[in-house]
């Protein structure tokens, strides 16, 4: 459950249109420190428009977007992810031609005198691995890694650039029944530590066990709002088609 009632971000009333497609109407979703909100609907409803929307990857054309109560701007990902806000999306944005520890620290190198400080770097991966249960050498190139462990690679990614809000896009897709409750339980941890996730997923079982809520989208809106109480399959099916 949330650690506190503080928001950590909030969208109002967001608008999105592309040629011939009204995609988000005037949408709302907030997330609150140390939750976890399941974002559902069917495909088309609207849910990656959003959480591009909240990772900068597309500018609403109305509406706000605060982050701990402060309005953003943003131009491209660069900008939420210096607000605090990671996207984690199906197709993990890693080079495979480089180590764990390169791609965490790609483009926010710790350099002296224009060398890179690859031991200062190594130490605060493996800080962060062990923060998060991921047995990984940082030196292991990305190319040889599980899903599991390149999902690893960058949730460390987002957590040495500090952020506070998490975006998990379909995190379980690919992942092995083992690797799934890993998944549940640093969440668990997340969540403690006050990181607010939203999590993505057509897999209705997942949501039971995972969201503190959810808020569901049809046709670019948001239709309803279900707590964890409310968090069964059929009434979670029914919203998002409109129907039993």
């Amino acid at each position: 459950m949330s650690t506190g009632n503080k928001y950590l971000l909030e969208l109002k009333e967001i608008n999105k249109k592309f040629p011939g497609v009204h995609a988000l109407k005037s949408v709302d979703f907030e997330l609150m420190e140390g939750e976890c909100v399941a974002l559902l609907g069917e495909n088309g409803a609207g849910k990656s428009t959003l959480i591009k929307v909240m990772g900068g990857a597309h500018r609403a054309d109305s509406g706000t977007l605060k982050v701990n109560g402060i309005d953003q701007y943003w131009d491209n990902p660069t900008d939420s992810l210096d607000a605090g806000v990671a996207i984690i999306y199906q197709e993990f944005n890693l080079v495979s031609g480089l180590t764990a520890a390169e791609n965490i620290f790609l483009g926010i190198e710790t350099t002296n005198c224009g060398w890179i400080e690859k031991n200062i770097e190594k130490k605060k991966v493996q800080e962060v691995f062990k923060r998060i249960g991921a047995e990984i050498d940082p030196n292991a190139m990305c190319a040889s890694l599980t899903v599991a462990e390149k999902q690893l690679v960058e949730i460390a990614k987002a957590l040495v650039r500090e952020a506070q809000i998490l975006v998990m896009d379909e995190p379980s897709a690919a992942l092995t029944k083992k690797e799934v409750e890993q998944l549940y339980l640093l969440i668990d941890d997340l969540k403690e530590k006050g990181i607010g996730v939203v999590y993505v997923s057509h897999r209705l079982e997942e949501i039971e066990r995972v969201a503190d809520r959810a808020i569901v989208m049809r046709d670019g809106a948001r239709v309803g709002h279900l707590s964890k109480s409310e968090l069964d399959r059929a009434k979670i099916i029914e919203m998002m088609v409109g129907r039993k």
